[in-house]
């Protein structure tokens, strides 16, 4: 199985995503959907493409959308686009895509803003996606991305290379990290920007840690022995920090406009 059929599997549903949304909505102290729906800016009338749009909890979150913002969903999971059209019935959804971000299937010039979260670090190629979103925008579109910064949860990283040899986030960064973000956002789109979202966890329970690393990979392919070093590592990690692990949570969102 390739990398692209591996994070298919993965995400076929929203099962495994849901062991880590419930590890940061107990240990946030600031609403990472909050602190984006407030930088959105979203107009009246928007026709809104969400690319990876999972099973739709951001859009769930929010209360502050324009009533007659058109949304359409694309995902390369059926469950998670059905999932999230189930969960968001009170919204104008317009288009219900299942397929896989490297070809759009849509006109030239057809959203006024395309978001794509926490979710290109997962394509084959992230650039084809942006040269994609860049020719559904119509000109002054915005694209907006959303990725971990290097300095996010390195004590997760830290626990993952400890038990498994390897960390997810090694990939994320060299995918689509910030730095590489920023990057290819600056080839493709003018008036580039980059907010920073954060926070800082007070992880005082080993268990969420544990089901969250042996939910993503590498570790949700890992055996016994894997998992039991996962649980020493853990455990060691709370005595060291006496019982509460400080962890800082850093996220960016990058903003850019197709030119004219």
């Amino acid at each position: 199985m390739n990398q692209t059929q591996d994070t298919a599997a993965h995400y076929k549903d929203s099962s495994k995503l849901a062991v880590r949304g419930g590890f940061h909505a107990r240990f946030s102290n600031i609403s990472w959907y909050d602190w984006v729906e407030n930088r959105l800016n979203l107009p009246n009338g928007v026709r809104l493409l969400d690319v990876g749009c999972g099973p739709g909890w951001f859009w769930k979150s929010c209360t502050q959308l324009p009533a007659d913002m058109r949304l359409s969903l694309l995902d390369q999971s059926a469950q998670m686009v059905a999932e999230a059209a189930g969960r968001l019935t009170h919204l104008n959804i317009v288009d219900q895509v299942v397929t896989d971000a490297m070809k759009l299937p849509f006109p030239d010039e057809s959203f006024d803003i395309v978001t794509a979260k926490h979710m290109l670090y997962h394509v084959a190629d992230a650039s084809v996606v942006l040269e994609e979103i860049r020719r559904v925008l119509v000109p002054g579109g915005r694209c907006i991305v959303t990725t971990n910064s290097p300095r996010d949860l390195p004590q997760i990283a830290a626990l993952s290379r400890r038990a498994f040899g390897s960390a997810i986030d090694d990939i994320v960064q060299e995918r689509f990290g910030t730095v590489v973000a920023l990057d290819l956002m600056r080839q493709r789109f003018a008036d580039v920007t980059q907010q920073t979202y954060e926070d800082m966890y007070q992880v005082d329970d080993p268990i969420p840690v544990i089901d969250m690393l042996s939910t993503m990979p590498p570790g949700d392919k890992a055996d016994a022995a894997g998992l039991a070093r996962l649980e020493k590592a853990v455990q060691d990690m709370m005595v060291a920090h006496d019982g509460v692990i400080p962890m800082p949570r850093i996220q960016d969102m990058i903003s850019g406009v197709r030119r004219a």
